[in-house]
């Protein structure tokens, strides 16, 4: 082995000990070259993508909880088809557990941004594999208020589809504005999510939005209750249809949680 060769691979090693990486997910130490998660979150990962879920809702389903919905297509669970969804399917990646949850928030609050790129890769390779990515004109980021934005420091949406569409091919057009400031809707019970975003977006050229479909990117989805009203928007401003797709959807807590037993 060449010298130089050789000392780089000594320096690697020593480097490895002195500055060992991190796993991006729980930051306990790697050797370089292990992709990134340690054994632990790689397996953790593995299975929250083999987990089936609606394809309308997003919640994690058991192997026989899937029906037709009423389009005849989409996947639906017993629970949602009658739930004020706007947007014809949705896609994740996985439920908001650990690892994912661990690199979505370094993503959006740990100044990790380049986390966006891993985030998006899972999520395009999840998108194209869907039977109706064909008809989608346009990726539409959901949208930020000013001053949510201003305080973060970027969409963490529009980050997500930008890398999505570069390499799906697909255009992302900012097709929604978000003009009006409500609470966060992590701050809200479930029971007021759909009244907290109702009327917030605005298509602010319905002529690039008539008669075309679009996939709204995002990176989590709890309630749908923000997509949804981002749905209803583009469809009430002539879009023919809506999808929608997202890193993570949030299980519903269990029923009583929080009561005790007597």
């Amino acid at each position: 082995m060449p010298w130089s060769r050789l000392a780089r691979q000594w320096l690697s090693e020593l480097l490895a000990v002195v500055f060992p990486h991190h796993c991006t997910a729980c930051r306990a130490a790697i050797a370089p070259g292990d992709g990134g998660l340690c054994l632990a979150c790689s397996r953790q990962l593995l299975d929250l993508l083999d987990v089936d879920y609606c394809r309308r809702c997003g919640q994690d389903v058991g192997p026989y909880a899937l029906r037709s919905g009423r389009d005849g297509a989409t996947q639906v669970c017993g629970q949602c088809d009658d739930q004020p969804l706007r947007y014809r399917a949705l896609v994740r990646v996985g439920p908001y557990a650990e690892p994912m949850e661990g690199l979505i928030k370094r993503f959006k609050y740990g100044g990790q941004q380049h986390l966006g790129r891993l985030l998006a890769d899972w999520m395009a390779t999840r998108l194209s594999a869907q039977p109706w990515i064909g008809s989608v004109s346009a990726l539409t980021p959901v949208p930020l208020h000013w001053r949510r934005r201003l305080g973060r420091g970027f969409n963490q949406s529009q980050l997500l589809a930008g890398a999505i569409g570069r390499r799906l091919g697909i255009e992302v057009r900012d097709a929604l504005t978000r003009p009006v400031h409500r609470p966060p809707q992590a701050s809200l019970p479930r029971s007021r999510r759909f009244e907290n975003v109702r009327g917030v977006f605005a298509v602010p050229d319905p002529a690039r939005v008539i008669g075309r479909t679009f996939c709204l990117i995002d990176d989590v989805c709890t309630t749908g209750a923000t997509l949804s009203e981002a749905a209803r928007t583009l469809r009430n401003a002539g879009a023919a249809d809506v999808y929608a797709a997202v890193v993570t959807v949030a299980q519903p807590p269990p029923p009583y949680a929080g009561l005790h037993s007597i």
